[in-house]
């Protein structure tokens, strides 16, 4: 993983790029000694963040998003891979204002970070959304960085899976809601993460044992913030009473 790339010829983006015996190696012990996933995602954060290649860090992130789906922590290497997502933007927003003429192996010998960087950036992106899937203050911090949003927002269309990077990020965290049962008297009051929609919102307020996500990394964010007593679920009830019958 240390060596530079140098010739177009090595830049892969299916499996057999994961061929390297030090990739096979860490995925080995990271199966073996599963409390030392983390670890080994503070030593890519350090890769990522240090002077490397950039076809080599795109590897990196999708190792580190494959160990984060095994349980490793984001919270440590979160932040350098969104850093990297927005370098590896930045190269494709120069890869796509080339001539569209120019073949990529002339893109290589011309600017050959761009072309590794389009190569690997569905394992960037995807990392991203494994990463800030789970990790609130990830997302957080990333809509704060308005010359990432731009790139996001102008390559979305241009870059697999990028537009899904978007979509959460569009999404609302810490939003409260309030479900009651008239009938029992009773109630809770919820606070949700990443929610999109109303649709959204629906479908993920359902009990897991009925409706299981196809990803747990989507899996309903939600806290209990307050069981309800039987006044407070009769006052709710009666203002939603009184509000759908003003917007009858």
């Amino acid at each position: 993983m240390q060596q530079d790339v140098q010739r177009q010829e090595e830049v892969k983006a299916d499996a057999s790029a994961f061929q390297d015996s030090s990739i096979r190696e860490l995925f080995l012990h990271a199966k073996a000694h599963p409390k030392q996933i983390d670890g080994l995602l503070g030593s890519i954060a350090d890769f990522l963040d240090g002077e490397a290649d950039t076809y080599k860090k795109g590897l990196a992130c999708i190792i580190a998003g494959t160990l984060v789906e095994k349980g490793g922590d984001p919270a440590g290497i979160v932040g350098a891979v969104v850093r990297q997502l927005e370098r590896h933007l930045i190269l494709l927003e120069a890869y796509f204002q080339q001539d569209d003429e120019l073949s990529l192996a002339e893109r290589f010998q011309t600017a050959p970070d761009t072309v590794k960087a389009q190569v690997t950036s569905d394992f960037v992106v995807l990392a991203t959304m494994t990463m800030i899937c789970r990790d609130k203050q990830a997302r957080i911090e990333l809509r704060q960085n308005q010359q990432l949003i731009r790139l996001i927002e102008e390559l979305e269309e241009q870059i697999d899976n990028l537009h899904f990077v978007n979509i959460v990020l569009g999404s609302e965290d810490d939003l409260e809601v309030v479900a009651l049962h008239p009938e029992t008297s009773t109630g809770i009051r919820l606070r949700l993460s990443m929610v999109q929609n109303n649709f959204h919102l629906f479908t993920r307020s359902w009990d897991l044992s009925f409706c299981v996500p196809v990803h747990n990394a989507l899996t309903p964010q939600a806290e209990l913030v307050e069981v309800l007593s039987c006044e407070q679920v009769k006052a709710w009830t009666e203002k939603i009473v009184e509000q759908w019958e003003k917007a009858r």
